[in-house]
């Protein structure tokens, strides 16, 4: 049986002496494998603490709006284009680009193209499958003839969907998906004839999915397709609408590994996840994927309502919690599972553990605006005492991004420079945890909610 040791030997001598490139809007995407690859680059578009803390860790990273405030750049493929248009700062003169290993956090078919132009190494699934299982109707498609548990659901033109018909189907309360959207703007929860004729006015030749509105508790998990099974990396409960943290009723406000789940809902996961592992392999899918799930305890129901076909947002984290749990991590596996690296792991005994409830969590506070806010006051990313009492921005414990780093009754703090915009609904600052965010009788512990709470209105 391979180990963390042993894989990594193998991940580094399948890349050789190449460039390994993650290159993402966000350093903390790729947190973690610069410690594990070697001729490991950091290229992101975002400048916050993160990326000083790896300057002084002497890690290679690139961050492109600490050295051009005024560039248009907004995705990876951008950041790709300009490294490789323009002259190189001193800092990364000797980066050699020509034949690198190139991963990103989404990809898109500009990437891929620039990956192949320079002869690289795409450590990504491909765009075109991507698209395949993410974009809401093939998805839809897909997992209806993969037999998956999935809401009622009915594809078509929106104006040629009639309200009284869907009602009858679906019951009074349903939901309108585009097939594209982005953090949760392509779905439209429908609670009257008036919001329908609305959107169906609006939209009438825009083909959509429509499927009945399901009730429950909302989770997401971690995975990676091998190449016969998925591993599971872990189950995160969503939490969702805090009034303290965002103005959106609905809107997720971060989440815990204290899943709560019982066995027999487990068993049930079991038996969807080996129909996903079907329908990927039918489709050659290898790497990093998650899905959504509700579960309804009355009637004891499992619902898949999204797969997304890429590295989830929470990735980074979960692999660091994997560490802790004495696992490969996610984000490692995908590199093996892309690069075609042969192991020999149990995955049986992995999904066991991948599966257990583990005290970790993180929340997070929203621009709760209307419209964008600037920072306007820095507080230092890194280790703090949780006190609700109030917040000392000069109290921080320890500069740092890692989360092992941390002491159980202590919190990680995640925030944003000064002067950076922050649009409407978007995260202001985060806390990670090595802890159950919730106390005794269930409900979510409110000094971790006042203390993110106090950092995030101190920020704006």
């Amino acid at each position: 049986m391979d180990d963390l040791n042993s894989i990594v030997k193998k991940i580094n001598n399948k890349i050789g002496t190449r460039d390994y490139f993650y290159i993402s809007n966000e350093v903390e995407h790729g947190l973690g494998l610069a410690d594990l690859i070697h001729n490991f680059k950091s290229v992101c578009l975002n400048y916050v603490d993160i990326v000083d803390y790896l300057y002084e860790d002497k890690r290679d990273i690139f961050c492109l709006l600490q050295h051009n405030q005024k560039t248009k750049v907004r995705t990876s493929a951008g950041l790709l284009s300009y490294l490789t248009s323009n002259p190189l700062p001193s800092l990364i003169h000797d980066w050699n680009f020509n034949g690198a290993c190139f991963q990103t956090f989404k990809i898109s078919p500009k990437f891929e193209n620039l990956v192949s132009d320079l002869g690289g190494v795409l450590v990504n699934t491909p765009a075109r499958l991507n698209r395949l299982f993410e974009l809401k109707i093939s998805q839809s498609r897909l997992l209806g003839k993969g037999k998956i548990n999935i809401p009622k659901t009915y594809i078509g033109v929106l104006g040629k969907f009639d309200y009284d018909d869907l009602v009858n189907k679906l019951g009074s309360n349903f939901v309108i998906q585009y097939n594209r959207g982005h953090t949760g703007q392509g779905t439209k929860f429908i609670k009257s004839q008036k919001a329908f004729n609305e959107i169906k006015d609006l939209f009438p030749k825009r083909e959509v999915r429509v499927l009945e509105y399901i009730k429950g508790q909302t989770y997401s998990i971690n995975c990676c397709m091998g190449k016969n099974r998925i591993f599971i990396g872990g189950i995160y409960k969503q939490i969702t609408g805090i009034p303290e943290l965002t103005s959106k009723k609905g809107a997720t406000v971060g989440g815990t590994w204290n899943h709560g789940l019982p066995e027999e809902i487990l068993e049930k996961l079991k038996i969807e996840i080996s129909k996903l592992e079907i329908l990927f392999k039918q489709n050659n899918y290898l790497g990093l994927f998650g899905f959504d799930f509700i579960y309804n305890s009355e009637n004891q129901e499992v619902k898949i309502i999204e797969i997304n076909a890429r590295q989830q947002m929470t990735v980074a984290f979960n692999s660091q919690i994997n560490l802790l749990q004495g696992l490969i991590p996610l984000n490692l596996l995908h590199i093996v599972q892309i690069l075609n690296v042969d192991i020999d792991v149990d995955i049986d005994e992995y999904n066991k553990i991948g599966m257990e409830e583990i005290d970790a969590g993180q929340l997070y506070f929203r621009n709760q605006a209307d419209i964008s806010t600037d920072i306007k006051k820095e507080i230092r990313t890194g280790e703090y005492k949780p006190q609700i009492d109030s917040f000392d921005h000069d109290s921080i414990i320890k500069q740092t991004y890692k989360i092992k780093e941390i002491s159980e009754e202590n919190v990680l703090l995640y925030t944003r420079k000064y002067q950076e915009e922050i649009s409407p609904g978007h995260e202001v600052a985060r806390i990670q945890v090595k802890n159950n965010l919730f106390d005794k009788s269930g409900k979510l512990d409110t000094k971790y909610v006042k203390f993110v709470s106090q950092v995030g209105n101190s920020c704006i």
